[in-house]
């Protein structure tokens, strides 16, 4: 048997080994394909689920779980867009109220890391040619973390104005201009949503 021949009978019987019981070569673990059937493939807009909870008396964590890796920094999705994100919302009345986690590389409206990942409390407003307009924008401080497909954000309470038990639909979006948006012109369309848990 030549070198050759044998480099490929191993890389059969690896590739065999491999789509037989899971793992790849080196002994890791395949990924584990653990997305809903509706995902649309690799895709950090499409959420899965998400999730608010409440930590002792003034802390709020929040996620979501998305069918695909979230990107770290703008990639060029995100950068075609004047905002994308992920909102945590109460829908209980006619404004809706909530945390947003976003990303905006083209302009600064943060001092909590302004070009990636950072919060905002928001209010939003029936749209116009949009699903909702941005009734209001506040700061407010929250820990991200990214780890995959999820994006987990931990913040004291009073930099939400909103607790984890008010919080019913979390979605992901991206900000446009909607001129039937009074005050400021900006809409939000909503790409993926999910009642949270």
């Amino acid at each position: 048997m030549t070198k050759t021949t044998l480099l490929v009978a191993t890389i059969i019987v690896v590739l065999a080994i491999t789509l037989t019981t899971g793992t790849v070569a080196m002994g890791q673990a395949a990924p584990e394909n653990r997305h809903d059937p509706n995902c649309i493939r690799d895709s950090y807009r499409h959420l899965q689920n998400a999730s608010a909870v409440q930590q002792g008396n003034s802390a709020l964590k929040l996620s979501v779980d998305t069918c695909g890796n979230i990107p770290r920094f703008a990639d060029s999705f995100i950068n075609g867009q004047i905002v994308f994100g992920y909102a945590w919302l109460d829908t209980s009345s006619r404004i809706l109220t909530g945390v947003v986690a976003a990303i905006h590389p083209t302009f600064d409206d943060s001092n909590q890391n302004p070009h990636a990942w950072h919060t905002h409390a928001v209010s939003l407003s029936p749209g116009g040619n949009s699903d909702f307009c941005i009734a209001g924008l506040g700061t407010s401080q929250g820990g991200l973390s990214l780890h995959g497909d999820v994006m987990q954000l931990n913040m004291a309470e009073n930099q939400s104005d909103i607790s984890a038990d008010n919080i019913d639909l979390a979605a992901s979006f991206v900000v446009v201009r909607d001129e039937t948006c009074a005050g400021t012109g900006l809409g939000v369309d909503v790409l993926s949503s999910v009642p949270v848990q």
